[in-house]
């Protein structure tokens, strides 16, 4: 990865690991993972895609993890909502 096509991308990369949603950073993971092992890369443009890559696999994982503690508070309402209705049907 050589040239200004190549700097957009890691900048595109990089603005998706702070800001990306779940699928555009998952995908933009792939491509990093992809350009890797290819094994043509320079060696510091090899470092700064696993660098990315390490900031896009935290960036899904923290949208996963918001994700999964949103549907458990979903689910713990439901849970709360089912006690106080059998509650007040006695």
């Amino acid at each position: 990865m050589q040239g200004a096509d190549d700097q957009l991308a890691f900048d595109a990369w990089e603005h998706l690991s702070h800001e990306g949603e779940f699928e555009e950073s998952l995908e933009a993971l792939r491509e990093v993972v992809a350009n890797l092992e290819t094994g043509n890369l320079r060696l510091d443009d090899a470092v700064r895609c696993y660098e990315l890559g390490t900031l896009l696999t935290r960036r899904c994982e923290r949208l996963l993890d918001e994700a999964e503690l949103h549907i458990s508070r979903l689910d713990g309402d439901s849970d709360e909502l089912d006690v106080q209705l059998e509650l007040l049907n006695g």
